[in-house]
């Protein structure tokens, strides 16, 4: 379990969507969604750390271009490394 985490810009990226929240939730998929914004694949990271860095260059209409490393835990999820994903935060 170890392996499954997000770190490496991912922290700033929760950061940044959170706002003044102490805690975000977001809805992930591989596939376009209405209202999602795109996280793009830069490089695989396989197979010596695992992972993969990824780009964002907006969120919700705002340009943050933030770089983040996704390890292990998307393979876990997605069953790999996605070109592409899509985010959104789930409004409570």
């Amino acid at each position: 379990m170890g392996d499954l985490q997000m770190v490496e810009g991912a922290d700033a990226m929760l950061d940044f969507i959170a706002g003044n929240e102490n805690e975000v939730l977001l809805y992930i998929d591989r596939a376009y969604f209405q209202g999602s914004d795109r996280l793009v694949l830069t490089e695989k990271c396989e197979p010596y750390i695992g992972g993969g860095y990824y780009f964002l260059k907006e969120y919700n209409g705002k340009e943050i271009n933030q770089t983040l490393w996704l390890c292990q835990v998307t393979e876990f999820v997605f069953g790999d490394i996605p070109d592409q994903l899509f985010i959104k935060k789930v409004e409570a």
